[in-house]
C-alpha cells in the first residue's frame, strides 16, 4: 500500500494489532478485536470476524427503526511504513482485501442478516479506503 507521508508503496499491516468494525457507519466499543498474524490462522481470523459481526447484528436487530445493511468496513490503525515514516495517529485504513475478502464478508453478513431478520442491501458497499 502507498504511504500517505512518503507516497511510496511501503505501507504494510503490522503482525499484530486491533481491528475495528463499522456497519452502516455505526460501531460499538465491543466490536473491536485483536489480531496476531504470527499466531492466528486465516480460519481463526474468519471466525473472530464472524463472531463480531454476529454480535453487532444481534444488537442492531433490537433497534426499532432498522435500515437495511448498506455499508461495511473493517479497519486498523496498525500499519507501518518500511521507510520509517511517522504516520498520522488518526490514520484508519481498511483491511478488506488484505485480511478479509469482500465475498467472505458478504457471506458472513448474509448469514447474520438471515439469522436476525435484517435486510441486506444487494449492493452493500465494502468500504476499502
Amino acid at each position: 500500500m502507498y504511504c500517505p507521508v512518503c507516497l511510496n508503496n511501503t505501507l504494510s499491516l503490522k503482525d499484530h494489532g486491533v481491528l475495528k468494525i463499522e456497519i452502516n457507519t455505526k460501531h460499538r466499543d465491543n466490536n473491536i478485536f485483536l489480531y496476531d498474524l504470527k499466531k492466528e490462522s486465516e480460519l481463526d481470523l474468519h471466525v473472530n470476524l464472524q463472531n463480531k459481526v454476529d454480535d453487532f447484528l444481534r444488537w442492531y436487530s433490537s433497534f426499532q427503526n432498522k435500515e437495511p445493511i448498506k455499508s461495511f468496513t473493517i479497519f486498523s490503525q496498525d500499519f507501518s511504513c518500511s521507510g520509517g515514516c511517522s504516520l498520522p495517529v488518526n490514520l484508519n485504513l481498511s483491511v478488506i482485501g488484505i485480511l478479509f475478502q469482500e465475498d467472505d464478508i458478504y457471506e458472513i453478513l448474509a448469514e447474520g442478516c438471515a439469522k436476525y431478520g435484517l435486510e441486506l442491501d444487494n449492493d452493500v458497499e465494502m468500504i476499502t479506503s
